[in-house]
């Protein structure tokens, strides 16, 4: 038997799994438990959707501060305009 079997924690890190399957190249990733026992198996298929919910919920906060700025931005360009200092 192979001692050398790539596999990982049930409480390890969503992003370390990922690049541990990217280091390797490899499709799927044993989880086992604390008796290195089968729990379960992470695919590059859950790895990806993991991936996406979090790369959406990021671009999502970006979304609301560059709303946010525009915001800010708008009404600072509107006081300026309204002030009649300029040119």
């Amino acid at each position: 038997m192979d001692k050398d079997i790539i596999s990982v924690k049930a409480n390890d890190r969503q992003e370390d799994v990922a690049n541990l399957v990217k280091k390797y190249d490899i499709n799927m990733v044993p989880v086992t438990n604390e008796e290195n026992k089968l729990i379960g198996i992470i695919t590059v298929d859950d790895i990806i959707d993991v991936l996406e919910k979090k790369t959406v919920k990021t671009l999502k906060k970006c979304q609301r501060l560059i709303r946010l700025r525009m915001n800010t931005l708008t009404s600072l360009l509107l006081k300026w305009l309204g002030s009649g200092s300029f040119g």
